[in-house]
């Protein structure tokens, strides 16, 4: 089979072997459908991630759940996604499967996790041999590319989880893919006053402010941007350290909150809804053999 994976030199198409399913339980075979490229797998092409050589790339991705391994416990909705050669995707993170993170679903959590395509072969490939847990049924999806948009979806629906008033003054700092999803789940989720600029607007004051492209200058500014008390919300994973004004934030009793995701299986249910429009977010399909251009680093925004 074809895989893309992380070599000294960039990344690389390969031919490996299809991989063998473990005989232990807990473990399934998908066929994969389709994938999505963002930022953090050019990280880990160039090496600006901690990346083993050999690596497959990749943890954006839906695809056709084939087989478990003998005694594995199913879902329900994993269970029927395997009878019906389904649709399922991943959660880009692998835990210890033991932890309490791990038995809430929440395995970005775990001490142990290690991300698709980065810490641990992920899903550039034709064949993919996962820990069960990773994968996700979507019932009711049955477009791949939709199906493929879940670690997104899920990522900018975590924006939710705040606990604050809908009525919130909220700005979104960018331009990106994040920052617009970002405000399309806020104002789906009912926000009323939510803006979305590359930089705060001159003499307006937020209640919270959502960074989604970490950079010291644009901190700094949503912290500016943001009344006494406010919450500095950081979504982005960049791929080094960021400085931060720290005592800007305890000057002005600032509150910092980081966000994961929603529950992945809440986004499914969201990507079921037809009447949610995806297309300003999914890009045109490609081939395996478009990979160099495609992993080509994205200018630097401003």
């Amino acid at each position: 089979m074809r895989a893309l994976v992380r070599t000294g030199a960039g990344a690389a198409l390969v031919t490996r072997a299809r991989p063998d399913l473990p005989s232990e339980a807990g473990w399934a075979r998908v066929r994969l459908q389709v994938a999505g490229l963002c930022r953090t797998d050019v990280y880990a092409a160039r090496g600006e991630l901690p990346c083993a050589p050999s690596t497959v790339l990749g943890h954006e991705a839906s695809g056709v759940l084939l087989a478990v391994s003998s005694g594995s416990v199913l879902t329900s909705d994993l269970a029927r996604a395997l009878d019906e050669r389904g649709l399922v995707a991943f959660h880009p993170f692998v835990g210890c499967a033991r932890c309490a993170a791990c038995a809430a679903r929440r395995p970005h959590h775990c001490a142990s996790a290690r991300m698709l395509g980065v810490g641990r072969d992920g899903v550039f490939a034709e064949e993919v041999v996962l820990p069960l847990s990773a994968c996700v049924a979507l019932p009711g999806v049955t477009d791949a590319r939709r199906a493929a948009f879940l670690e997104p979806y899920a990522a900018a629906l975590g924006v939710t989880s705040l606990g604050v008033p809908r009525d919130a003054r909220v700005l979104v700092m960018g331009t990106g893919r994040v920052a617009t999803l970002s405000e399309h789940v806020l104002r789906a989720e009912g926000y009323s006053h939510v803006t979305r600029s590359e930089w705060p607007p001159a003499d307006t004051r937020f209640d919270v402010g959502i960074e989604t492209r970490a950079d010291a200058r644009k901190l700094e500014a949503l912290a500016q941007a943001l009344v006494p008390g406010g919450t500095l919300v950081l979504k982005s994973r960049p791929a080094t350290l960021v400085p931060v004004n720290v005592a800007l934030v305890a000057q002005r009793d600032l509150r910092v909150r980081g966000v994961s995701y929603a529950p992945f299986e809440e986004a499914a249910r969201r990507l079921a809804d037809e009447t949610l429009d995806l297309s300003p977010w999914l890009g045109a399909l490609h081939s395996f053999g478009d990979f160099r251009e495609l992993l080509r680093c994205p200018p630097a925004e401003p």
